[in-house]
């Protein structure tokens, strides 16, 4: 007991530390089991759909700008037209006293055509490079995709072996449950020892807690599928 209770400081540290949550600040975990029994349903014949994962968004917008960035270079060579506009005063005066007193406005306006003739191979060579920058990426993509179904079927496995599991704990909380029933009502008839009453009894307090750890373990795996399939919403 003294162990188990002490486990929890570094516990809810670790919390914080997870939540961001300030170190000096208190809170308490509050959870109800009813309500916890109520949240491990899950579709598991959904489809894994890699477009809902944050991480292969990342990618895909990062591959689009470096597809808009081979377009940059591969239409370098082309014509750049410019069109300049220029208004200004001119102050003149025969005398440095009046140099001031009047002004003499003009202006100007004006085309620009800039044809890059040669430029040393550069745009080719950026060419290249950004087209190599662009294969990584989809090798990349590869691997994440093999990454997130290696995520997604090791999760979706979890998620069916705990749920087995907790079904399992169910049926021995049941079944501890009707045997220690049974071995009080014996012992309150003189038919048995009262420590077969203490074993039904801790076998039942066993076969709680087990099942209580299972249900933990499929909430938690279920999180984890969740979090694969791309599919976790804020509450």
């Amino acid at each position: 007991m003294k162990q188990s209770t002490e486990s929890i400081t570094p516990q809810y540290a670790m919390l914080k530390q997870v939540m961001g949550y300030p170190p000096a600040k208190q809170f308490n975990v509050i959870y109800d089991t009813a309500r916890m029994m109520n949240d491990i349903s899950f579709d598991t014949t959904q489809g894994l759909q890699y477009e809902k994962r944050i991480e292969y968004q990342e990618l895909m917008t990062t591959k689009k700008l470096q597809g808009q960035l081979i377009d940059y270079y591969r239409k370098a060579w082309l014509p750049t037209v410019g069109a300049f506009f220029d208004y200004d005063y001119e102050f003149q005066n025969n005398s440095t006293g009046g140099l001031f007193s009047q002004a003499y406005p003009y202006s100007y306006l004006g085309l620009s055509l800039t044809m890059p003739i040669f430029t040393g191979f550069a745009r080719i060579n950026s060419v290249k490079k950004a087209r190599l920058q662009y294969q990584l990426l989809e090798w990349g993509e590869v691997g994440l995709r093999s990454q997130i179904y290696t995520e997604y079927t090791t999760a979706l496995a979890n998620y069916k072996s705990n749920l087995y599991n907790l079904d399992i704990s169910r049926e021995n909380v049941a079944l501890a449950k009707k045997t220690y029933d049974i071995v009080s009502l014996q012992y309150q008839q003189g038919v048995v020892a009262y420590l077969n009453v203490i074993t039904a009894e801790s076998n039942l307090i066993t076969s709680e807690i087990s099942y209580q750890n299972a249900l933990f373990q499929l909430l938690s795996s279920k999180v984890d599928l969740e979090k694969s399939m791309g599919v976790i919403t804020v509450r």
